[in-house]
């Protein structure tokens, strides 16, 4: 028999088990326990389902799909396919997002994992693991905010474990406490790297830039600047971290130091650049909290035939 989801599901039944492995349909199911005290099963479909728990012990399976696992109050238990090790995972704030033979699954209140046949795993302990490649929270839309599990990192800088390149959105990304790569592409951006030592390229417009603990190293790209304008802030420059700026064409462009500028609360030494010498200023860069004579001397360079300024 077939079967569809015609909207949430309310149990409130003692003690129960509900399976939804073999049910069909174009959409997932809502499954909810929430206010309840009986311990349960739930197990989905192979759509993306949402099953949450009440305040028991409960067991959930999110099955195939990309599900959403809420275990609520309790000791509860979720349920992975396969072995731990083909999966690639992460956690923050208790969240954990999973991907692997299950789907791209998010767990919340969730205190032990199980994949297999293999030993339960506390969420401490997952935590704890070299694994964790850690979750990146930023803006999903709409004024509000979620959890991304990293894309794996694909360019050449050693250690570097994870990615995020956006599009021409204004972002805020918050990075995982591995190092990060992330570029945010055009549009007004907020990006903070987290702990790690992050490569973070906040793209074109106005953007503060974050690196916290570890050794960072900035970009501004000002290789568009006939058609776009770019002001970043660096919030948190430290002794060690470097900056690039590319775009600089040897004896066109043009520099000026203003000793503080920027954004209220954030102000201090700026390097305005007018890098393809039309006479308009097209890139700017500011050290939030910092004088000139406290930045290391820039140095100048190229690769391939890109011009750049670097500090650090």
């Amino acid at each position: 028999a077939s079967s569809s989801n015609a909207g949430t599901a309310n149990l409130t039944a003692a003690g129960f088990a509900v399976d939804l492995a073999a049910a069909s349909g174009a959409n997932g199911w809502s499954v909810s326990n929430a206010g309840n005290s009986t311990s349960v099963s739930l197990t989905g479909s192979s759509k993306a389902d949402t099953l949450i728990g009440g305040n028991g012990a409960e067991t959930l399976s999110g099955g195939a799909g990309n599900d959403s696992l809420d275990g609520g109050a309790g000791d509860d238990l979720a349920l992975l396919a396969g072995n731990q090790s083909d999966y690639r995972f992460g956690v923050r704030d208790g969240v954990v997002i999973t991907s692997g033979a299950d789907g791209v699954d998010q767990f919340s209140n969730i205190e032990r994992l199980k994949w297999g046949s293999a030993a339960e795993i506390s969420l401490a302990s997952l935590s704890a693991s070299g694994s964790n490649v850690g979750l990146f929270y930023r803006d999903i839309g709409n004024g509000t905010f979620g959890y991304r599990l990293p894309d794996a990192y694909t360019g050449s800088v050693r250690g570097i474990v994870n990615q995020e390149i956006t599009g021409d959105t204004n972002d805020i990304i918050l990075g995982t406490q591995q190092a990060d790569f992330i570029n945010a592409g055009a549009g007004d951006d907020a990006v903070d790297g987290g702990a790690g030592n992050d490569v973070i390229d906040g793209g074109l417009g106005s953007n503060f830039l974050t690196g916290s603990a570890g050794g960072d190293t900035f970009f501004l790209d000002g290789r568009a600047a006939a058609t776009s304008i770019t002001w970043s802030t660096i919030t948190d420059f430290s002794p060690g971290e470097h900056v690039t700026i590319w775009g600089y064409q040897p004896g066109v462009s043009r520099l000026l130091w203003v000793a503080s500028d920027g954004a209220d609360g954030y102000k201090g030494a700026t390097m305005h650049s007018d890098l393809d010498g039309n006479g308009v200023i097209d890139t700017s860069l500011t050290f939030s909290g910092l004088t000139q004579a406290q930045l290391p001397a820039p140095t100048y360079g190229s690769i391939e035939g890109n011009d750049y300024i670097i500090f650090g």
